[in-house]
């Protein structure tokens, strides 16, 4: 049922041009290809991919095709990274909480002043991509390897499985049956406190 109301709603914006336009994209998410797509492109890449939002450029080093195609078309979070340039001053502190690869920080430390962005990861895998995206985009970035949370101290990471573990859904355990890491923990209010 909500694809035909999406179906309407296409075709009442834009016609059955817009409905087809709709139509293909629906079966490129859907049929494997976008995936094959860049799994290829992935394979004959090589260094950096460069990413353009509101004439901020970043590069990040895409170890996965997974990886390849999350900062090559940055899903659905471009639309989020141009807001968060338009709205950033250069004067702003910045925190990038559960940082991943660093997207937002390095994004944000294009318009920022330098030192003023602090990215929070616990995943010492990320942490280690994040900082080699940090140092090729030359940006003075402050990586905490923690997690923030309720309290300081030490919890348990709930870990995706395979190639999805650069996808941003990892959560601090509650249940104890998923794969964990042990992390450190820091209290949010605390860490701001300590200026």
């Amino acid at each position: 049922m909500e694809l035909t109301k999406r179906a309407h709603r296409l075709f009442d914006r834009g016609g059955p041009l817009a409905l087809l336009k709709g139509a293909c994209r629906f079966l490129y998410w859907q049929s494997g290809l976008r995936k094959a797509r860049y799994t290829i492109e992935h394979k004959f890449h090589s260094g950096p991919v460069t990413c353009m939002v509101n004439g901020a450029s970043a590069k990040f080093n895409a170890a996965t095709s997974n990886e390849y195609a999350r900062v090559k078309s940055l899903y659905n979070e471009r639309s989020i990274i141009s807001d968060l340039i338009q709205e950033l001053e250069q004067d702003d502190d910045f925190y990038d909480i559960g940082a991943n690869i660093g997207i937002y920080a390095i994004f944000a430390s294009k318009v920022i002043n330098p030192g003023t962005v602090t990215a929070f990861e616990p995943h010492p895998d990320n942490i280690e991509r994040m900082q080699k995206n940090i140092a090729i985009n030359e940006e003075c970035i402050n990586v905490i390897p923690a997690a923030l949370s309720n309290e300081t101290g030490f919890s348990d990471l709930a870990v995706s499985k395979g190639s999805n573990r650069i996808s941003g859904t990892h959560s601090l355990s509650t249940d104890g049956e998923e794969k964990t890491i042990k992390i450190r923990t820091i209290k949010g209010d605390e860490f701001v406190e300590s200026g």
